[in-house]
């Protein structure tokens, strides 16, 4: 009795490990997220570095909503800061894009020196975290 006991115990494990990586293999949400940092082909008096961010997923398996709600973040902070460069500020920019992976969050950061409308030199930075619920490739990060 024990042993058929033990083979049922057996057959049920082996069923779920079979069955998980099942779904990790075919159903599991799995992008292939890259942040790159792009430069700006404006005048020299105008530097900038852009945060970029290339995605692959299959659209066959569904985004989870944390996911996407830290993507939608990061995307209306990028292109805030962007717009905000290019219409608040006049020539000469100097602005670096910076990039880690921090406790399983990636924070990127902008930071340098920018001209106010009065022409006064100014410091910038400006700082965000996001949890992806994976560790992205930052390419071209130092």
């Amino acid at each position: 009795m024990k042993k058929k006991t033990m083979l049922a115990v057996l057959a049920v494990l082996f069923t779920v490990i079979i069955a998980a990586g099942l779904y990790d293999h075919y159903f599991a949400f799995k992008p292939d997220m890259h942040f790159v940092i792009s430069e700006n082909t404006e005048p020299k008096d105008f530097h900038l570095q852009i945060i970029t961010l290339m995605l692959g997923t299959d659209e066959n398996r569904p985004m989870p909503k944390d996911f996407e709600d830290n993507l939608i973040a990061f995307m209306d902070w990028n292109n805030a800061i962007i717009t905000d460069l290019y219409e608040a500020y006049i020539q000469p920019i100097d602005i670096y894009a910076y990039g880690e992976i921090k406790d399983g969050k990636v924070i990127f950061r902008y930071a340098g020196t920018v001209t106010s409308q009065d022409g006064e030199k100014l410091d910038y930075k400006e700082e965000a975290a996001f949890d992806f619920g994976i560790i992205p490739e930052l390419v071209g990060f130092e």
